[in-house]
């Protein structure tokens, strides 16, 4: 059955391709393919994002991680574009590491499933030991030890490169307040991104 449903969606969508590629926005019908059904396929939004597992394992989890490859996701300690094919030469070579913006022992209060979520993961091709135990309201400060030419603007472009809010991260509240504003501000964002790679025409 699984099969099957998996057949009619190939041939949907390509049959849809065929169509578009044909004759443009006139042969877009998102009712000829099953998997584009918004009843029965509605595409993530903010609280589906929320339960969302870890980014290695959960297929939620997965597809955060993929969206922010797409955009061009930016290296945090050296500024590296980590684009999908370069995503995949480091994976090959074991570079690609996956990195909790809130690491675990700030969330210890937390159970594991909120510690655990994909929006706290990001995919970066270099971290170190001390970034993976750092509170975020102390990131600059550390990267530009890494780096001293990196000033707030800079981290900020690498950061929201990931759909990560600067504001959310370095304020002085609570960690269980700012981590909860964190993955609600990214969700946000995350589900915005998804709507706008589904949606045809393409949204700029």
């Amino acid at each position: 059955q699984a099969n099957d449903r998996l057949w009619e969606d190939y041939r949907g969508l390509s049959s849809l391709l065929d169509a578009v590629g044909r004759d443009g926005k006139a042969g877009y019908n998102p009712k000829s393919c099953p998997i584009f059904d918004e009843d029965e396929y509605p595409l993530w939004g903010p609280d589906e994002l929320l339960k969302a597992g870890w980014i290695a394992s959960a297929r939620a989890g997965r597809t955060i991680a993929a969206l922010t490859l797409a955009g061009r996701a930016q290296d945090w300690l050296t500024g590296e574009r980590i684009e999908a094919s370069v995503a995949r030469e480091l994976e090959t070579r074991g570079h690609l590491q996956r990195h909790r913006v809130f690491p675990s022992r700030l969330l210890k209060n937390l159970d594991k499933a909120k510690r655990n979520r994909g929006l706290n993961g990001v995919m970066l091709a270099r971290t170190t030991a001390a970034l993976r135990r750092i509170d975020p309201t102390n990131l600059l400060e550390y990267v530009r030890e890494v780096d001293p030419s990196v000033d707030e603007l800079e981290l900020r472009a690498r950061l929201s490169s990931h759909g990560v809010s600067h504001p959310e991260l370095v304020n002085r509240a609570a960690v269980g307040y700012r981590y909860h504003r964190f993955c609600q501000e990214r969700a946000k964002h995350i589900a915005g991104e998804l709507r706008r790679l589904a949606s045809y025409p393409p949204i700029a």
